[in-house]
């Protein structure tokens, strides 16, 4: 296990982090189990999310297509900006298909709500279910409906398990809060 960074405190496990996934995995099974699904993943911090989540998914016997959509709001600070930029556009066709958005986190709501108005709800799939990792609540300055939701988060700046400040910090197998002192 990779030593845990002294100014990093660890707020969830990767055990509990798996588990969880684990868990997301059998619902989206429950409501895909005979049909075809795409997952859009929003990029660069739901990658590792997207990678275990898939995995588990292929543990069911489910094969989702997958897609990637660079978004950012953060940049290199620790709030985000509100300004959502695209980094990476949508290239997979989604008219008539059923999708499922994955990303890291849901702070303010702007980078999900951007992502299906722009990008997603345009393109006509069948159905959208979204999907996070990670809510922080008291941070929303819009609302967008979870379908599906691994853990809720106090209100701090967090990192690891793809999430990152200014690119560091991806890496580490859990989620931990950037203590200030």
């Amino acid at each position: 296990m990779k030593e845990v960074p002294q100014h990093i405190d660890v707020l969830i496990p990767e055990h509990e982090i798996k588990a969880r996934i684990k868990e997301l995995a059998q619902y989206i099974a429950e409501d895909y189990q005979d049909k075809p699904f795409i997952i859009v993943s929003i990029l660069k911090g739901g990658v590792q999310f997207s990678a275990h989540l898939i995995l588990e998914l292929g543990r069911l016997n489910l094969d989702p297509h997958l897609s990637f959509l660079g978004k950012s709001s953060y940049g290199k600070e620790t709030v985000s900006s509100g300004r959502i930029k695209t980094t990476l556009a949508l290239d997979t066709d989604i008219e008539g298909q059923d999708v499922i958005i994955l990303d890291d986190i849901l702070d303010t709501g702007l980078t999900l709500k951007t992502t299906l108005e722009e990008d997603i709800f345009p393109k006509n799939p069948a159905s959208v279910k979204v999907c996070v990792l990670l809510d922080k609540a008291e941070g929303r300055k819009v609302e967008v409906p979870v379908d599906y939701l691994g853990f809720s988060i106090p209100k701090k700046f967090v990192v690891g398990f793809g999430l990152d400040s200014g690119e560091n910090y991806r890496s580490l197998p859990y989620i931990g809060v950037v203590s200030t002192s």
